[in-house]
């Protein structure tokens, strides 16, 4: 029996359990079924960077539709696996084809999903200035180890330390530092601020706060006296 068809992940989602320190990561794969008549089903094996599969302890066995017909249910080619909070993995995964003698293909080709826990460090020197032309407040700030940022939320308190509110976001699209946005002034008033930034796994702790105090006056009204001398 030949495993012949490509294997490929088509989604992975992400759940934490905060009792374990640990992420549950969800894995939907997809193959093109084998047709050999005596198909019975389908085994997943997993194994993580600089270990070897164990051929013996299958991760997964994923049955056909029907015996002799390679189709399967897309729901049972899911594989849920848990990565420690705070490292990183690199996971691959092989499939064979399996008869109704438990006859096994050779593997498939191999997949690999990294799945990147490490903390990531909170965004620093977070400023904000009041623009008066704009009405906006125009903010600044760093992070270390931007690459790994997919976005930063901007949150807004009407009180230092909060709760705070969601009031924008920026995605990382290749941003060279110093990272800005800006946000609407919607009255006068004391506002506070930080920035979070999100990987596609995890997310960092608050940065700095920044307080910013808007004051919008109209220009003063003058009122001028003419005098007008003839000669």
């Amino acid at each position: 029996m030949k495993m012949k068809s490509l294997l490929i992940i088509l989604l992975a989602s992400l759940f934490i359990i905060p009792t374990a320190m640990a992420k549950q990561v969800t894995l939907q794969f997809e193959w093109t079924p084998n047709t050999e008549p005596d198909i019975a089903r389908y085994v997943l094996y997993h194994r993580v960077e600089g270990q070897g599969y164990s051929y013996e302890i299958p991760a997964k066995i994923i049955p056909c539709l029907m015996i002799g017909e390679g189709a399967y249910d897309p729901n049972d080619a899911k594989f849920t696996f848990e990565a420690a909070d705070g490292s990183m993995s690199v996971n691959h995964f092989v499939i064979r084809a399996e008869d109704t003698e438990q006859f096994q293909s050779g593997d498939s080709n191999e997949v690999d999903f990294t799945v990147d826990l490490r903390v990531i460090p909170a965004a620093t020197m977070l400023v904000g200035v009041y623009n008066d032309v704009n009405k906006t407040i125009d903010f600044t700030w760093s992070q270390q180890d931007a690459e790994r940022i997919v976005r930063w939320d901007l949150f807004n308190s009407n009180t230092s330390g909060g709760p705070y509110t969601k009031v924008g976001e920026v995605l990382n699209t290749g941003l060279a530092p110093p990272y800005t946005t800006t946000w609407d002034v919607p009255r006068d008033g004391v506002y506070y601020f930080t920035v979070v930034g999100f990987t596609s796994e995890v997310f960092a702790v608050d940065s700095n706060e920044a307080g910013v105090e808007v004051r919008v006056h109209p220009s003063p009204v003058h009122n001028f006296k003419v005098k007008i001398r003839i000669y």
